[in-house]
């Protein structure tokens, strides 16, 4: 299937973020990340990380902002790991 560019939008700065999160809350977590505006998806996973999501923005500095503001002020959210994306193939 066919994902538009994102650069064409606007946005560029992307990563792929790993979540630890309170076995009790992933749920409530996972749909709190899914809802921003910057998510693109989000999916409960196994292993060291209870989700996965990706995210696109327009700058680095949002996302900064994204990860200590937003990810950071979400109920049950311990620990976050993140891949950045510096340049499509």
């Amino acid at each position: 299937y066919a994902v538009p560019a994102p650069e064409k939008n606007g946005y560029f700065s992307e990563a792929l973020i790993g979540i630890q999160v309170d076995p009790d809350k992933i749920d409530l977590a996972a749909e709190e990340i899914s809802n921003h505006e910057y998510t693109t998806w989000v999916a409960r996973t196994t292993g060291s990380y209870d989700i996965f999501s990706w995210v696109t923005l327009p700058t680095s500095e949002e996302l900064g902002k994204f990860l200590s503001n937003d990810l950071g002020n979400i109920d049950g959210v311990k620990k976050n790991w993140n891949l950045c994306k510096f340049k499509s193939a």
